[in-house]
């Protein structure tokens, strides 16, 4: 594991104590899941879905059981899409991570931005809304509030604790609030970095340091849909793009990137696509 760069002297420095010199470095450390920073947060069965095998722990935790969802993104989404019936009709909830007044396009979306709209009034006010076809499966919102307390006995959550004073039972809370760019052991380095620790690129996945490139769930790079504007958009598509120009690029084959964000999921049978 990389523990720090010397981008003087073009080397990596690993975890083992060894380094490795090099003539183009490609930085692509990805993101992990955000945590949630309340009383409670440690208690057992508090998840995060990071890898395959969260998934089928948590799927395993849920069946006949009281589950809270906190966050609002597709991941979530899906998540209680794929949850045991008897788990989603007993107290399958979805709540906002923040404590704004409703729900943000971006929470929905799962991107930094929702760029039309008019997408966003279609998947929330007709009957193909993702929030009608869940609650039609018994999944109950509660989009103005937020998490403020886990509680729990014998070292496992018990109860989600709303920042408007309602308790939810909660068997298990499955934390989907965003993901963090892996970069803190670029901290205090000359690599420019966006307040969230975002790596900034530019449309050849460069960075402000000559030879050092970086790609995928990392960066912050120009979005032609945002007229250029820096943005971090977090899924498989948009990290293969990256790693394929910042190969062109580090051949010296002088390649912008160009590539329309799509993502894709499942719930109930239907299948949503969204580009943009």
């Amino acid at each position: 594991q990389a523990v720090s760069v010397d981008f003087q002297k073009q080397r990596v420095h690993f975890m083992d104590g060894s380094c490795q010199k090099y003539h183009q470095l490609l930085i692509a450390t990805g993101s992990h899941s955000g945590f949630l920073k309340v009383p409670g947060a440690d208690l057992q069965n508090v998840c995060t879905l990071q890898t395959p095998e969260d998934s089928s722990k948590i799927l395993e935790l849920a069946t006949g059981r009281n589950v809270v969802l906190v966050g609002a993104s597709f991941i979530e989404k899906s998540q209680a899409s794929r949850l045991p019936a008897s788990a989603r009709n007993i107290n399958g909830t979805s709540l906002q991570p923040g404590a704004a007044a409703e729900l943000p396009a971006w929470v929905l979306a799962g991107y930094s931005c929702f760029y039309s709209s008019t997408a966003w009034n279609f998947l929330v006010n007709t009957q193909t809304s993702l929030f009608q076809m869940l609650q039609n499966k018994g999944v109950k919102f509660h989009m103005k509030t937020e998490v403020c307390e886990l509680k729990g006995k014998d070292g496992k959550v018990t109860e989600a604790v709303l920042a408007n004073g309602e308790k939810l039972p909660a068997d298990v809370v499955v934390v989907g609030i965003g993901s963090i760019p892996n970069s803190a052991f670029l901290k205090g380095t000359s690599i420019a970095r966006d307040d969230k620790g975002a790596i900034l690129v530019d449309l050849h996945m460069q960075t402000n340091i000559p030879n050092v490139f970086a790609a995928g769930d990392v960066v912050s790079f120009p979005v032609a849909l945002l007229n250029g504007d820096q943005s971090s958009i977090h899924h498989q598509q948009v990290a293969e793009a990256h790693g394929h120009f910042a190969a062109l690029n580090m051949l010296k084959k002088d390649r912008d990137l160009h590539t329309v964000p799509f993502f894709w999921t499942t719930m109930y049978g239907k299948s949503i696509r969204y580009a943009g």
